[in-house]
């Protein structure tokens, strides 16, 4: 009799938890399409670009500097002695270094202020998604992404998300 009782129990225990899910609201959101679709993209991409301009353009200096003074070296390169080419080379070799580890860390930099900006507007789609889940009285949102199989009754509510962010 007990191991009839464990066995019902059990059954019940297992089941429950299906149930649950069953009865959840469930929608699904892409991100990525929010993302692509974002109507201020392009201002922020802009905004980035002004922050970066002045660095950028300093490096193109740089770079169109050594180049010349690299070809101002190879046309003068017969006329000056060894010495002084070793010494020149090395210049060269450490400018080089220099201008490549300023490259490295403006893009270190771009990257950083990239993912800020994506973390910023990531935060600002959560708020976004909170706010039309409870409007819908929704108890989960899903990443499409992550989701492998949804069917046609799914709720998507990506374009009320777009049209919510574009209208603010």
């Amino acid at each position: 009799m007990k191991k009839k009782l464990l066995i019902c129990l059990a059954i019940i225990i297992n089941i429950h938890p299906y149930n649950a899910i069953a009865n959840e609201k469930l929608a699904i959101v892409n991100i990525y399409n929010i993302f692509q679709k974002f109507a201020q993209k392009n201002t922020i991409l802009n905004k980035l670009e002004q922050e970066f301009k002045h660095r950028i353009n300093e490096l193109k200096n740089i770079e169109y500097n050594l180049q010349h003074q690299i070809q101002n070296f190879k046309h003068t390169n017969s006329k000056i002695n060894h010495k002084e080419k070793n010494e020149i080379e090395k210049f060269f070799i450490k400018q080089k270094e220099i201008f490549n580890k300023k490259i490295e860390i403006l893009e270190k930099d771009k990257i950083k202020r990239e993912i800020e900006e994506k973390n910023k507007f990531l935060k600002y789609i959560q708020i976004i998604i909170s706010k039309i889940a409870i409007k819908n009285h929704l108890d989960i949102v899903i990443d499409s992404n992550s989701v492998l199989y949804t069917n046609k009754n799914t709720k998507n509510i990506t374009n009320e998300i777009l049209k919510e962010i574009n209208n603010t």
